[in-house]
């Protein structure tokens, strides 16, 4: 009875050379499996640069691709709209306006005593602040028109600013 215990011990010995098939197997799945995940890491990297450094834009009607530079507070940049009949101006972070847009967005202010100015930002109180006084300094309004602001708190990555009498 001995010898036959000795001898099944003998069969289920594990030693190296048993072993050698199963963890060449297990390293090279977990090779695969890591290469994978790899992959899926930089494409996602990839399309994730990609997409935030192009962004859509709604100008004139029509969507159109737009390059985002960094933000510099000293930059001012195009709004986003400006829609003279809704009397609105969207924007990011700051703006600035052409000879020619100060002239309409003007127009579209009628000639009454009094004008609102309503801006919703995501922006904090001081920054929303300024681009409101920016755009009142813009418009260089008579002294006579009694201007009457308010700022709104939005969660919306787009600033926007209206006008009304």
């Amino acid at each position: 009875m001995l010898i036959c215990i000795l001898k099944t011990n003998e069969r289920d010995t594990v030693d190296d050379e048993t072993l050698t098939p199963f963890v060449d197997a297990l390293s090279a799945t977990l090779i695969i499996m890591v290469l994978v995940a790899i992959s899926f890491i930089l494409q996602t990297t990839l399309s994730l640069e990609a997409s935030a450094r192009n962004f859509i834009s709604i100008q004139d009607g029509g969507f159109t691709a737009v390059e985002r530079t960094p933000y510099n507070p000293f930059d001012f940049q195009r709004p986003l709209r400006i829609d003279t009949d809704k009397k609105e101006l969207l924007y990011f972070v700051n703006f600035t306006l052409s000879n020619e847009d100060i002239i309409n967005i003007k127009t579209s202010m009628s000639s009454e005593k009094t004008l609102n100015i309503m801006m919703r930002s995501n922006q904090s109180q001081e920054k929303a602040t300024i681009n409101m006084l920016r755009f009142i300094q813009l418009m260089s309004l008579p002294k006579a028109i009694e201007i009457k602001t308010e700022i709104i708190e939005s969660g919306s990555t787009v600033n926007r600013l209206t006008w009304s009498n």
